[in-house]
């Protein structure tokens, strides 16, 4: 071998160590940094000792990029561009989601759509609000909506005040005016007055629901709950009316069947202060006032 070929061999020697050392630097820069394989990359603090923040899998099987805290997987990217979230997600700025869909929030069913829309796989819960904030608004008018004024109660807020409320048995229009109910002019007014476009029609008993067969005995007393009695009884009996009612109420007694039915002298006013008796077909007719049955008038009937 020459000199000049014994020079040569000598500069491939050292190359080849100096190549030797810079490979094994990188190698161990790059496990410092983490890197633990050539199929994946792996980022981590450096006074985190759990498992790597993020991670690259180059073989795109299953989780293609994770990303971790302490060790607890929150976010995992999927092969295909599926984004599984398992923690919590803070946007410090506006996240644009421009034409695109974002499905099962929470759970299966609940998306928004490209187009803007919502579709819930559960009900909509809402906080309480307050007639100045409703909770259910608009965004030209933040005044005005609805909120919860208390348990089965509805309000609805006008200008950023409660107007009317639904109860669970009642229709309460606080200090509004109903005008125009059914018809132009029949209208309720803030005082409570009625004012009607029409003339008023009753279609059921006035004060109290119309109609009943009552059958009584001997001695009972009858507190009326309806506006007119049929009156049948097994003879002559005799009853008394109760003292109980409301001042101006009605009442209606129609002897029902071929027996003498007497009203006694207790908390009823006649025209001599006696009993009444009532026949088949017979009627009498009261008004209550004060805690006695006053009579109106008694048709003996054939």
């Amino acid at each position: 071998m020459t000199r000049e070929s014994k020079r040569v061999v000598r500069i491939i020697v050292a190359a080849i160590v100096l190549l030797s050392l810079v490979v094994a630097c990188a190698q161990r820069d790059i496990q410092e940094m983490g890197v633990t394989n050539l199929s994946s990359l792996h980022l981590k603090d450096t006074g985190e000792t759990a498992t790597p923040v993020f991670m690259v899998n180059q073989e795109g099987t299953g989780a293609i990029a994770v990303f971790e805290d302490a060790g607890t997987p929150v976010a995992s990217i999927y092969d295909g561009g599926a984004t599984n979230w398992t923690g919590a997600m803070d946007f410090d700025s506006t996240l644009d989601m421009s034409n695109n869909a974002i499905s099962n929030i929470g759970a299966a069913g609940t998306d928004f759509s490209a187009t803007g829309g919502l579709s819930l796989a559960a009900p909509l819960v809402n906080a309480a609000g307050t007639y100045t904030l409703p909770q259910i608004t608009w965004t030209d008018d933040t005044n005005m909506g609805f909120y919860r004024v208390g348990a089965d109660n509805i309000g609805v807020s006008l200008a950023g005040a409660l107007d009317f409320d639904f109860g669970a048995n009642d229709l309460d229009f606080n200090t509004s005016i109903a005008t125009n109910i059914g018809n132009a002019g029949t209208d309720f007014d803030t005082d409570g007055g009625l004012t009607l476009a029409s003339d008023l029609t009753v279609t059921s008993a006035l004060f109290y629901p119309g109609f009943a067969d009552e059958t009584i005995t001997d001695g009972e007393t009858l507190t009326p709950t309806v506006t007119i009695y049929a009156l049948d009884s097994g003879g002559n009996v005799t009853v008394t009316l109760a003292a109980s009612g409301t001042d101006g109420q009605l009442l209606y007694l129609i002897g029902d069947d071929n027996n003498t039915v007497t009203v006694a002298d207790t908390n009823i006013r006649t025209s001599d202060g006696n009993k009444l008796e009532i026949g088949q077909y017979d009627v009498v007719g009261f008004v209550y006032q004060d805690a006695e049955w006053i009579l109106l008038f008694q048709s003996n009937n054939s």
